[in-house]
C-alpha cells in the first residue's frame, strides 16, 4: 500500500499541472461591473480629500459633516481617560469626548478615513443632515503632519471645508446594454 501512494505521487502531480491554465490564458470574457443607476442612486456623496495619510493634532479639535460621516469617522476612546457626553439636536447629532481631568497626557483619537485626528482636550463629531460638506476645525498647538512625506505645518488654528461628492467613477455613470450591471445576474444569451 506504501508503494502504490508514492507510485500515484507523479501521476497525481501530472493532472494537478494539466488542470492548471496556461500564462496569459484568463479564462472566459467576464464583461466590466457597472453599477445600475439604482445602485448609483444609493450611493451617498462623499469627498476624497481624507484619503490621504495625515495626522492631526491639536487641543480642540471639531469634525462636522453630514449623517453618512458616521461611515467615515471612527472614535478611539479610553473611558478611563475620556468623558463622552451625546447631544441630540433637530437636525444632529453631536457627539463631545472630553479628557477627563487629572489625567497625564491625555489623548482622544479618531479616524476620519485616512486622517488620524488625535486631540488633548475636547474632540467632537457632529453628524448634521443639513450639511453638504465635510468641516474639518482645530485649535491650539496645531499640527499636520503627511505622512508620505514627513512634512509638519505648524498653526494656532486649521480649518478645512471639503464638499461632498460622487467618487469620480460614478459621475455620470450609466450603464452601457453590453455590459454586465451589479446586482443583475448575466445573460445566458439564449431566451
Amino acid at each position: 500500500m506504501k508503494n502504490l501512494k508514492h507510485s500515484l505521487l507523479p501521476f497525481a502531480l501530472l493532472i494537478t499541472a494539466a488542470s492548471c491554465s496556461a500564462p496569459g490564458d484568463e479564462g472566459p470574457y467576464h464583461p466590466p461591473l457597472v453599477p445600475t443607476e439604482e445602485v448609483v442612486a444609493r450611493i451617498e456623496p462623499w469627498t476624497e480629500a481624507f484619503l490621504s495619510n495625515k495626522v492631526l493634532i491639536a487641543d480642540i479639535i471639531r469634525l462636522r459633516g453630514p449623517l453618512q460621516l458616521i461611515d467615515h469617522v471612527a472614535v478611539v476612546q479610553d473611558p478611563e481617560r475620556v468623558a463622552m457626553e451625546i447631544e441630540g439636536r433637530e437636525t444632529a447629532l453631536h457627539h463631545i469626548y472630553r479628557a477627563k481631568g487629572g489625567v497625564l497626557e491625555p489623548e482622544i483619537k479618531a479616524h476620519l478615513d485616512g486622517w488620524a485626528l488625535i486631540a488633548s482636550q475636547e474632540l467632537s463629531v457632529i453628524h448634521d443632515a443639513t450639511l453638504d460638506r465635510v468641516i474639518l476645525e482645530a485649535q491650539g498647538g496645531v499640527a499636520l503632519i503627511d505622512v508620505a512625506s514627513s512634512q509638519t505645518e505648524r498653526s494656532e488654528d486649521f480649518a478645512k471645508a471639503e464638499p461632498l461628492a460622487l467618487p469620480a467613477q460614478l459621475q455620470g455613470a450609466k450603464p452601457d446594454a453590453s455590459e454586465q450591471v451589479v446586482g443583475q445576474p448575466a445573460s445566458s444569451g439564449g431566451d
